[in-house]
């Protein structure tokens, strides 16, 4: 009786093992699929940001930071009003280049990841 136990204990391993084959390529499937998705809501985003530029429409505009309180509010406004006074800069292609690079940064890590998932499945 003993016997037979073992054996039917060996067989639900192998069997709980096969099947835990199943679980994990079905979970880095899903990965993948999310993976794939991001990426190209991603690129797509960069797609609309390029077209976008191309054409001269301008980009909506980022929302602004707010400013840290401290003591010396007096500091802070008078450098809001200097900030203020000052006439606003176009954004200079440098800005835009190095967000574009930040984007391909993103990407390039995202098909790092991708391929990374690939040879592990």
């Amino acid at each position: 009786m003993l016997e037979k136990y073992k054996s039917d204990l060996k067989r639900l391993e192998k069997g709980i093992a096969e099947n835990q084959e199943v679980v994990e390529l079905h979970d880095l499937e899903v990965e993948r699929e999310e993976v794939i998705k991001s990426f190209n809501t991603k690129l797509a985003e960069i797609d609309t940001k390029l077209k976008n530029l191309k054409s001269g429409t301008p980009l909506k505009p980022a929302k602004p930071t707010p400013v840290e309180r401290s003591g010396n509010s007096q500091a802070q406004k008078d450098n809001a009003n200097q900030v203020m006074d000052s006439d606003p800069l176009p954004p200079t292609v440098s800005d835009s280049e190095k967000k574009i690079e930040q984007i391909r940064d993103e990407i390039l890590k995202a098909m790092d990841r991708l391929e990374q998932i690939e040879t592990e499945g």
